[in-house]
């Protein structure tokens, strides 16, 4: 095995940090567009048809907690993620 240089792991470790710098940048508004989308959906709903949004709503709510509840396990001193 060749010996690899310091110039080269430094090189290594930079590039990683790079790209996950730019990986945390993309996702964090990403999320935040979703969440207000979702937010400005679901009042429209609720505008549009209330009675469609009081079957529907507490649905979804059910649906991730059902989600929450099978892949992940809250008893334990951290969050583990079970894949079943």
């Amino acid at each position: 095995m060749a010996s690899v240089h310091s110039g080269d792991w430094l090189n290594r470790m930079t590039s990683d940090t790079v790209v996950v710098a730019n990986g945390m940048v993309q996702i964090f508004p990403g999320l935040a567009g979703m969440a207000v989308k979702l937010v400005g959906a679901s009042a429209m709903i609720l505008v549009l048809e209330p009675r469609f949004a009081y079957f529907i709503l507490p649905g979804g709510l059910l649906l991730v907690g059902f989600w929450l509840g099978c892949f992940f396990d809250f008893r334990s001193d951290f969050l583990v993620v079970l894949w079943i």
